[in-house]
């Protein structure tokens, strides 16, 4: 193995060749040392040379090796000493606070802060994808931990992910997020009853709205006179939606609004109802009942209430 080198695999071959062709060649010693110097393993070898030695089940950690060449009158020769890291474990990497999480969001950004635990750390890769699986942007950086900001997004599906290598070329992923970028309110429709509707047959009252959105819809709340009148969260969109109410007779105005999952909100204006399913109550105040009079013109006077505006009385 050449020199100063990093090693995804747990053994080192090691082939030295010497000669002496004048006295002659009486072998050749290999020496291995771990990172503490303390010798692991002394080979010699006839005269025999080249020489090839494989070392097999060594674990992670820094080497150094070097040969010597003796001939037939002890005259020797050293090699160079050569150092290798022999590095199996593949690098951990981590989303760490404060990454996006994989939600919906009401945001045009997306934020990635990476740490890597790897003892020969060399780099890593941020890269942001669209909903289609096409690489937008990417980010490679040596240092950990480290950051970046994805930024001026546009409405749409995101997956964040990243990968990290070290110096002997064993590779990690992280998991992917996914992310919803919704920045856009919902669109909510009122449809029946149809504004300034006065109904004068049921006092029930069926409050039928539709709403759209890219993203889910969390809750939908009716108003009734400003006030919270009820909140719904099994939200179909796209199709009409019911709020069912029973309402004394009287005047009232009625709103939706709904929230989606990237806590987008909107709230429709105010349509006009009224509610009278009661005849008007009317009494003749003047003149009393059997009344006689010898003249030939009498005067009528009668009173009417109605939890609506009167019309006329006749």
């Amino acid at each position: 193995d050449n020199n100063s080198v990093f090693l995804n695999r747990n053994f080192l071959q090691i082939n030295v060749t010497a000669n002496d062709a004048t006295i002659g060649l009486k072998n050749i010693t290999i020496n291995l040392y771990n990172g503490t110097d303390d010798t692991l393993n002394i080979t010699n070898a006839s005269s025999t040379s080249p020489h090839f030695l494989n070392l097999t089940n060594l674990a992670d950690g820094l080497y150094e090796f070097n040969a010597t060449a003796y001939d037939l009158i002890e005259h020797a020769n050293w090699t160079e000493t050569r150092s290798v890291t022999i590095d199996t474990v593949n690098p951990i990497i981590t989303f760490v606070d404060p990454t996006t999480n994989t939600s919906n969001l009401s945001q045009s950004w997306i934020f990635g802060n990476i740490s890597i635990t790897e003892t020969n750390f060399e780099e890593f890769n941020l890269t942001l994808f669209n909903s289609a699986g096409i690489k937008l942007t990417s980010v490679n950086n040596s240092t950990s931990p480290n950051w970046f900001n994805f930024t001026g997004l546009s409405d749409g599906l995101y997956y964040l992910n990243a990968t990290a290598n070290d110096s002997a070329r064993n590779t990690n992923f992280s998991i992917t997020r996914t992310i919803n970028l919704d920045t856009t309110n919902p669109l909510v429709t009122l449809v029946s009853p149809t504004n300034n509707t006065l109904e004068e047959t049921t006092n029930t009252i069926y409050h039928i709205y539709n709403v759209t959105d890219s993203s889910n819809i969390n809750n939908c709340s009716l108003y009734l006179n400003n006030s919270l009148e009820q909140t719904i969260t099994n939200i179909n969109k796209d199709t009409n939606q019911t709020f069912i109410k029973t309402l004394p007779s009287g005047i009232y105005n009625w709103s939706v609004e709904c929230t989606d999952s990237a806590s987008n909100s909107f709230r429709t204006d105010e349509y006009n109802l009224s509610i009278d399913v009661t005849a008007p109550t009317t009494v003749l105040d003047n003149p009393p009942h059997e009344y006689n009079s010898s003249s030939n013109s009498v005067e009528f006077n009668c009173s009417a209430i109605d939890n609506a505006a009167l019309t006329n009385i006749t």
